[in-house]
């Protein structure tokens, strides 16, 4: 993942054109090489995860993020899917595929990106479900 500060990502698996591309941002290693679906990239470097490790890297180099857990959210043929892969950013929007009220750290999530300004779009009433990340193209 590549944000205007950070390039966090699983390097043994990065390709040379991202790698170019990231080369003016301060690396975060981390052992996930699906970052995207397991980090949600926010404004002013916060972040939301799923993945204990991931947290445990930011939130050691003093970067904000808040860790929920994965367990509730649907992946379908898998236990259980990543908050990133269920949610996209656009502007001062978060979309959210399912219902934060069906969500254990729902309250927890609402109250991170109340503070952070975000409007939240919840885009059905059912459980949070990983599409594999919400993307916006202009």
């Amino acid at each position: 993942m590549v944000t205007d500060t950070y390039y966090i990502h699983y390097t043994g698996i990065s390709d040379d054109a991202v790698k170019e591309v990231a080369r003016d941002r301060m690396l975060v290693p981390v052992r996930q090489g699906y970052c995207r679906c397991n980090l949600l990239p926010l404004r002013d470097n916060h972040f939301i995860t799923s993945d204990i490790g991931i947290h445990k890297i930011l939130t050691d180099r003093k970067v904000n993020a808040l860790y929920v857990s994965p367990k509730a959210i649907i992946l379908e043929d898998f236990p259980h899917g990543f908050f990133g892969g269920a949610c996209g950013v656009f502007g001062n929007r978060v979309f959210i595929c399912g219902s934060l009220d069906s969500f254990p750290d729902g309250e927890k999530v609402k109250m991170y990106l109340r503070k952070l300004d975000y409007e939240i779009i919840e885009l059905c009433d059912d459980r949070l479900t990983d599409v594999g990340s919400i993307l916006f193209v202009q």
